[in-house]
């Protein structure tokens, strides 16, 4: 009876350490995911944007899309068009304009469309997306994404993800 008592005490520690294992496992932070839009001539930083953030009237923006900025040197000159995918933090890019399209998003009442806008990057500088809309309008066509400039948080170890960045004319 002893034994058997032992077993089942024995089981039960190892299940539910294996539980609290799992846990932590879990609750480990995920390491940033970037985006990499181009790479910069010689010593030129990079900016940083912020992927998500609130919009207004309760939507959510994720920057989905950028194109630019238009390369002309060296036979490239088709403005590259960098897709992002959802596990995306932060999205680096050469310095210059560039076109951004954002998915603008709300659950109640449930709306979403696409905010577009021509936005200037500066090397070294971070930024986060903003939603701005024309009187009560909150469509495609009313508003209008741009970005703010904000403080530059380290990053720690992220993991980048390099998209190709020029196209042959």
């Amino acid at each position: 009876m002893r034994s058997a008592i032992a077993l089942w005490s024995f089981v039960v520690a190892c299940a539910v350490a294996g539980v609290v294992a799992d846990a932590r496992a879990s609750a480990a932070p995920r390491a940033l995911v970037i985006y990499v839009g181009g790479k910069p001539p010689s010593e030129q930083r990079m900016a940083r944007i912020d992927v998500h953030a609130p919009g207004t009237r309760g939507h959510a923006l994720q920057v989905m899309h950028a194109y630019g900025p238009k390369h002309l040197a060296g036979g490239m000159c088709a403005a590259p068009t960098f897709s992002f995918g959802d596990d995306a933090d932060l999205i680096e890019l050469v310095p210059g304009v560039y076109r951004l399209t954002a998915k603008a998003e709300r659950s109640a009442p449930a709306s979403a469309f696409p905010a577009v806008g021509e936005v200037t990057v500066e090397g070294g500088a971070c930024y986060a997306p903003v939603m701005t809309c024309d009187g009560q309008a909150t469509d495609g066509a009313a508003c209008h994404l741009s970005l703010v400039p904000k403080a530059c948080a380290p990053l720690g170890s992220p993991r980048r993800i390099f998209l190709p960045s020029v196209r042959p004319c």
